[in-house]
């Protein structure tokens, strides 16, 4: 018995002796053949017990194990009788499959967190499909782009069912049908017309399809937009060039004899190659506006002195109007700007007050403190002209929009005055408003600080 370990002695111990005493009392009665045959007998039972006992033993420190979610981190027990048992070589393997399953587990959780991650921060909006169309996972961004429902539940549902556009539904008949990259550019009513660059493509599984959906909309406005400044730049150059060239032409065919009508031929060419020299200092000061290449040098400016060189400017063409100019509230006011930009913003609004004003109108030069938050001021000025419709305002501080063309280029506009108002309002963190009734006249109101470290204004435009 010296070579077993000692909880089996202890276990073939407890187990042997009442067989052993019975033994002894039988001793007497029976043969010796038959003593042995017990004795084997007991002895096989002893040691069946003992076996069973371990295996238990064992067992059970294993089923511990896997219980308390360690995965057999100890992978031997204390070996019994005959050394390692089978259910240890099983545990251990057992063990061996939990850890690789929890690290399996692991790495797929990581895998997918990170997934989720580059879905959420990806511009496109993207949508897996099956080979139905049924829709297996998006993102965020898909509600947005095709103008859906934020709480609406998309998993589950067909896309075609959700977005009834006949373009977007000849894209996925068509692609769920081959296994080729199919792109399309849409336009979907989303709360607006919305531009879409979509392309629909196979995994490499063929069994799933990804669905990339790039909001373009912006995009094509700027190239819009692009047309539109470079269609208008061309017709604002070609006319004063047109009529430079053509009295030019006149004076050289015809000579300088007739010394009244030569001046006024002059006088023309002198009026457009002005009009042109502005259109283009505007365009060059607006361009430079828009790019960030004409940093502001802001000071503490008194306001009515501002005001008087602008006056002092545009006086004379209002007096040959006969369009008076009032102030009010100005005398006293303190702006905290860059005193050129103040002078052009000023200009450009009375010159157009006076050029939209009936004849013996008046504009109003005012001032007041801002209701949008402390510290601004707010600098109005107000005609009393023909007013403009209303859905025609939004796009006043456009580059070259006219509500009335014919009469804008009579007067002398280049269309480009509000935008750079605009432009140097927002410059300053203000804002730019403007109101404006039919047969009623119009108010065109800036925001700018009257002081330094102000924040800037929230402009509705941009939220």
């Amino acid at each position: 018995m010296d070579l077993l370990p000692a909880g089996w002695r202890t276990a073939l111990t407890r187990a042997f002796l009442p067989v052993a005493a019975t033994l002894v009392v039988l001793a007497p009665a029976t043969g010796a053949g038959t003593v042995r045959t017990l004795l084997s007998v007991c002895v096989g039972l002893s040691v069946a017990l003992g076996l069973a006992w371990e295996s238990r033993r064992r067992l059970q420190h294993w089923l511990g194990e896997f219980e308390a979610g360690d995965g057999g981190g100890r992978t031997t027990v204390a070996a019994g009788w005959g050394g390692r048992a089978e259910i240890d070589e099983l545990g251990e393997a057992a063990s061996q499959a939990l850890r690789w399953q929890r690290a399996e587990r692991s790495r797929l959780v990581l895998e997918r967190d990170r997934l989720e991650a580059i879905l959420a921060e990806m511009a496109e909006a993207v949508v897996v499909l099956d080979r139905t169309g049924e829709i297996l996972r998006t993102n965020t961004r898909v509600t947005a782009s095709f103008g859906l429902d934020p709480g609406e539940q998309l998993v589950g549902r067909r896309l075609a069912e959700l977005l009834r556009d006949p373009g977007l539904r000849d894209l996925l008949r068509t692609g769920l049908a081959g296994h080729e990259t199919v792109r399309r550019e849409l336009v979907i009513d989303a709360g607006g017309l919305r531009h879409l660059e979509v392309s629909l493509a196979p995994t490499g599984q063929g069994s799933t399809w990804v669905l990339l959906a790039r909001d373009i909309s912006e995009t094509r406005r700027l190239e819009q937009v692009k047309t539109d400044f470079v269609a208008n730049v061309s017709h604002e150059l070609r006319t004063p060039l047109t009529a430079i060239k053509g009295f030019a032409e006149t004076l050289i065919d015809s000579g300088t004899d007739d010394p009244v009508r030569t001046r006024m031929q002059l006088e023309i060419i002198d009026r457009h190659a002005e009009r042109l020299g502005r259109l283009i200092d505007d365009l060059l000061i607006l361009s430079d506006l828009e790019m960030g290449r004409m940093p502001l040098r802001a000071r503490d400016v008194d306001l009515a002195s501002a005001v008087a060189d602008a006056l002092a400017l545009l006086g004379p063409r209002a007096a040959a109007r006969g369009v008076r100019i009032d102030e009010e509230n100005v005398a006293g006011g303190r702006l905290h700007v860059d005193p050129d930009r103040l002078s052009q913003v000023l200009i450009n609004l009375v010159d157009n007050a006076v050029k939209f004003s009936p004849e013996g109108g008046t504009v109003v030069i005012a001032a007041a403190p801002s209701a949008a938050a402390e510290g601004w001021v707010a600098l109005r000025v107000s005609d009393r002209g023909r007013g403009i419709p209303q859905a025609e305002i939004p796009r006043l501080a456009e580059r070259f929009y006219r509500v009335d063309r014919a009469r804008s280029r009579e007067l002398g506009g280049t269309g480009l005055g509000l935008s750079i108002v605009k432009h140097i309002v927002r410059a300053h963190g203000g804002r730019l408003a403007i109101e404006s009734e039919l047969g009623r006249g119009t108010r065109v109101t800036v925001e700018f600080p009257g002081r330094a470290g102000l924040a800037p204004l929230p402009d509705p435009e941009r939220c």
